[in-house]
């Protein structure tokens, strides 16, 4: 469309002055990981993204894979044969176990994609999931050890209630509130019984209360944000962080944060029902960049997009 050319220009012309100003190849590498999903964006106009029952196989080849990572890993082969293990992602929890990190290399960001995959499956499929994907689906995140996992979980729950809630406005209103408020008891619950275990680094509120003072502090204390973002001055490629969407205002500047969603809404081509699985994803990068994984790329171009192409048509 003309509004899409329009925002397509904007962006080009973004990113040549950002590169012109540096002058240095990370600043392809910067755009090519925070705008990757405009990319397959464009692709699916080109080529239609597969039929629904590929989505189904990749999900639970992608949890299998994860839960066989984790078998593997502690018992029979060390964790260095698999990946690269870093101070944060090494660990061992409750004095014993090691929590494997699957194919996005970050335990918190591989267990998103899955939920926010069965999903995105559940909402084009206008059906829950079966008990056991959602099997599959629970036991990655349990494995994975992650907070912002298991977050993601409960948050999924109460969207899925909200997706395949009946009734009049009113009695899905009740039973959304309602099954909102068990959801997030459970999950107090179980976050408080966690500040009760020995050797939790990851379960518990005390983590949970740690992570949010931690990003109010960086908000607070960020001051510097710039029209190009930090890659003008910072030297290396951006392409990680702990606080997604925030690095992303941070790296690409105020105009980059603009453009991004722009193109994004300009492209958007699915039913209202898709925003609930937008959301979650974009949720779930609050922490880790999710929606910024090669996995998230095309994760995010799905949902804006591929659901245009499926030709499948909610109630």
């Amino acid at each position: 469309s003309k509004v899409q050319v329009v925002f397509m220009v904007g962006f080009l012309g973004y990113a040549i002055l950002a590169f012109v100003s540096v002058g240095e190849y990370y600043v392809v590498q910067n755009l090519r990981y925070w705008f990757g999903s405009i990319l397959f964006i464009l692709l699916f106009k080109v080529i239609p993204p597969p039929k629904i029952d590929i989505y189904r196989y990749i999900l639970r080849i992608g949890c299998y894979i994860y839960i066989l990572e984790a078998l593997l890993i502690n018992t029979y082969i060390s964790s260095e044969n698999i990946h690269y293990l870093t101070s944060d992602l090494g660990h061992i929890f409750f004095g014993f176990y090691e929590r494997p990190v699957g194919f996005t290399s970050n335990p918190g960001t591989t267990s998103v994609f899955l939920i926010v995959l069965s999903f995105l499956i559940e909402v084009i499929e206008k059906r829950r999931a079966s008990i056991s994907d959602m099997f599959l689906v629970i036991t990655a995140v349990v494995l994975s050890v992650s907070a912002t996992a298991v977050l993601m979980l409960f948050i999924y729950f109460i969207f899925r209630f909200v997706a395949f809630s009946t009734g009049g406005f009113i009695t899905a209103t009740v039973k959304t509130l309602a099954a909102s408020i068990i959801i997030l008891f459970s999950l107090f619950s179980l976050l408080s019984f966690g500040d009760k275990i020995e050797n939790n680094q990851k379960y518990s509120l005390e983590y949970v209360n740690k992570i949010v003072l931690l990003k109010y502090d960086t908000i607070k204390d960020k001051t510097d944000l710039s029209f190009f973002g930090s890659q003008v001055d910072s030297g290396v490629a951006q392409t990680s962080g702990d606080f997604g969407l925030f690095i992303l205002i941070v790296v690409m500047g105020g105009i980059g944060f603009i453009i991004y969603f722009l193109m994004l809404s300009s492209f958007w081509n699915a039913d209202y029902r898709f925003l609930l699985p937008l959301l979650l994803l974009l949720i779930g990068s609050l922490h880790y960049p999710s929606a910024f994984s090669p996995a998230g790329h095309v994760l995010m171009a799905l949902i804006i997009y591929g659901e245009g192409k499926i030709k499948v048509k909610l109630g």
